[in-house]
């Protein structure tokens, strides 16, 4: 024994607590000579040696060592060094794992007489707050999961003991994270959905857009619980190795990193399966696409209660395919992006600043982050992209970066895009082009028209973290993936932008809308500048191909009628009193949206409206002109009338009535409306009355 107290400055892997008179030439020893025999560097203790100076070598010994393991007998309580040792495992957080050799959790818990009276005693000789110190770490290790020896004989309790404690002190190798930031809140939230206390086998998939640190999350993860787990495995870049090796590859990698020692040779999912049989693992599969090969992976029969398989996706729809896996609990986390803060902090520590004045550096990095949208795998970027440069660089990279998605994180978000089918690509570059915080009712109606299947494609869009359908409805999409978005129209021609399928930039519109090349490629036109108030005949007629047009205080010169064939969008905000449809063809128009302009309830326009046999919507949103609503009799297909702040709006005209479609009629803020007609009531179909 004198030797192991002589060397409390070598690391041990186990700190052995137990009263002598209990358990001494009996139990204790036969631990002690199990895991010594395994290997296990021991140190032992009973209350016999806690004398004098040696306390302190035995508290440093607790320090010392990986796991710390009490023997609570009958009369373990009664020793004041034995109730010391305990607080001072609890104290310093150490991995506790109690035996309770002829005593229940509940003794020691002081559920009973068996230790609370001996604490009292204690108690009443060392005083209150001692005594409070050792209830309280009494309390907390009957909390940890425990052995019972019950009527075990010593030797197979000891052999499974000891096997138990081998994989606790088996070496993993973790991931160096130097570099992570708000990584805490996000970890102790996975832990909690992981709950690796329990039983049974768990699935938690990690979702979120590209680079937003799922992968780094799950290191994290991966770092904290892989020692509680009988084997192990981190397949990274999943999606990648399956494309280029194949799943059987993947399988073998996964039975390798699972049984190591295991002389069977693979053949098939099935050996994988044989292999690691039984088993508590944690496997942790790395940016995961589809869920089409998740069965013979991590199908529930391989697996032994305890068990956790985590998964990083883009798609929140992989999820589905792991409810079919196994009946245990399926739980998800979403990622979001770093708060302000967090995203300052992780670019000064990945792009370090000597020779930049504080309040520059300050104002620099928050541009960082206001150009990435707090993504970490941007800020990265563009921290590589200035790290040790000077303050000259750092602007030219900062004013770079608005307008030129980086190459790194063009391609890394461009992997969620190439994944889509061709309608939910034209619906996403719709978005970011055009309908990013606009409520997604509108929108759909026109891709609708044009057999994009809005429903099922924003419903793909968002599963797969591309855009978000926040309250009310409304389109969100993150500033790089928008950025991405106008990245790859502007692709499609570099150089001429009349060849590009949508126009969002206004000096790009300008510029088209007076040149005379040909703008057949042109499905979208977004001209919302003051200097443009007049358009001809010759600069519309060109557009041949255009869907989508979205105007601000237009009016048009010319003779021609029914121009613009296939529009099914028209926006003309601002107008004048005079503005004319009779320019467009309306025979296609799904959205007509006149608000804010200058036309009254006797404006010639109504007329022309009523051809327009396809229209879903019509919005007069503030037209502060608008007496009375216009008869509109003929458009039975409107679903959608929109007459929200038109203040000087008095009365709603009875033909209302004849639109049997109507579902929505908004006439919020009409201060002046006296009444509703009678003829509402005949609208069946109208559910929602504003």
């Amino acid at each position: 024994m004198e030797a192991d107290l002589e060397a409390p400055r070598a690391d041990y892997e186990v700190f052995l607590s137990f009263r002598g008179p209990d358990t001494r030439q009996g139990f204790a020893d036969v631990l002690y000579d199990y895991m010594t025999s395994a290997g296990i560097r021991v140190f032992r203790d009973d209350d016999e040696l806690a004398i004098g100076d040696k306390i302190d070598t035995i508290l440093r010994a607790i320090e010392n060592s990986l796991i710390c393991v009490p023997i609570f007998s009958k009369t373990f309580a009664a020793s004041k060094w034995c109730l010391t040792e305990v607080r001072r495992m609890v104290d310093l957080d150490k991995d506790v794992v109690p035996i309770f050799y002829d005593v229940t959790p509940d003794d020691v818990d002081l559920k009973t007489a068996v230790y609370r009276d001996f604490v009292a005693e204690k108690e009443r000789l060392h005083g209150t707050e001692m005594a409070e110190g050792w209830k309280s770490a009494l309390k907390t290790v009957t909390k940890l999961k425990g052995r019972e020896l019950l009527k075990s004989s010593y030797s197979n309790f000891c052999k499974t003991f000891v096997n138990e404690v081998l994989i606790k002190l088996k070496p993993r190798k973790g991931f160096d994270l130097d570099t992570v930031v708000g990584i805490k809140t996000r970890l102790d939230t996975a832990l909690s959905l992981l709950d690796i206390a329990s039983g049974g086998v768990k699935y938690v998939l990690i979702h979120g857009m590209g680079g937003i640190g799922k992968t780094t999350l799950g290191k994290a993860i991966f770092n904290k619980i892989s020692s509680s787990f009988d084997a192990c495995c981190f397949l990274e870049n999943f999606q990648e190795s399956l494309k280029r090796d194949g799943l059987n590859y993947l399988l073998k990698q996964l039975g390798d990193s699972l049984d190591p020692k295991s002389a069977l040779t693979f053949h098939s999912s099935r050996d994988t399966g044989e292999r690691i049989y039984g088993k508590k693992v944690l496997i942790i599969l790395d940016d995961v696409n589809t869920g089409e090969h998740m069965g013979k992976l991590i199908g529930k029969f391989w697996f032994a209660s305890g068990s956790r398989v985590i998964i990083t996706s883009r798609n929140i729809n992989v999820l589905d395919e792991c409810k079919c896996l196994d009946e245990g609990s399926v739980e998800s986390l979403e990622m979001n992006t770093l708060e302000d803060d967090e995203a300052v902090q992780l670019f000064s520590l990945c792009a370090p600043h000597k020779d930049i004045p504080p309040d520059v550096f300050e104002r620099l990095c928050k541009e960082a982050v206001s150009i990435t949208g707090g993504l970490p795998f941007a800020l990265k970027d563009i921290a590589k992209s200035v790290r040790g440069k000077d303050e000259a660089i750092w602007r030219h990279v900062m004013a770079r970066s608005k307008n030129v998605i980086p190459k790194e994180v063009k391609n890394m978000l461009k992997m969620s895009y190439d994944l889509l089918e061709i309608e939910q690509k034209q619906i996403f570059l719709d978005i970011a082009c055009f309908f990013i915080g606009m409520e997604k009712t509108n929108p759909c109606y026109m891709w609708e028209t044009h057999d994009l299947d809005p429903t099922y494609g924003l419903e793909v869009l968002v599963s797969m973290s591309l855009v978000k359908i926040k309250d009310n409805s409304v389109i969100w999409m993150h500033e790089l993936l928008r950025d991405l978005g106008r990245d790859i129209v502007r692709q499609e021609s570099i150089n001429n932008p009349m060849k590009r399928s949508r126009i969002w930039h206004q000096d790009d519109a300008v510029k088209i809308l007076v040149g005379k090349e040909g703008k057949e490629a042109v499905e979208a036109l977004s001209l919302r500048t003051p200097l443009v108030n007049t358009l001809t005949d010759q600069q519309l007629s060109s557009f041949q191909n255009l869907r989508f047009l979205e105007l601000a205080g237009a009016n048009f010169e010319g003779e021609s009628n029914g121009l613009l064939e296939n529009l099914t969008w028209l926006s003309c905000h601002w107008c004048p009193a005079d503005f004319s449809l009779s320019k467009f063809c309306l025979e296609n128009l799904v959205v007509l949206d006149l608000s804010h302009s200058l036309i009254d309830e006797n404006w010639g326009g109504w007329s022309h409206i009523q051809v327009a046999k396809n229209l879903k919507v019509l919005e007069l949103r503030c037209c502060q002109n608008l007496a009375c609503t216009p008869e509109l009799t003929d458009v039975h297909t409107l679903e959608r009338l929109i007459l929200s702040g038109c203040t000087r709006l008095a009365a709603v005209h009875g033909s209302i009535g004849n639109l049997r479609s109507l579902k929505f009629l908004d006439l919020r803020c009409c201060s002046s409306l006296r009444g509703l007609p009678e003829e509402l009531g005949l609208l069946k179909d109208l559910s929602l009355l504003h």
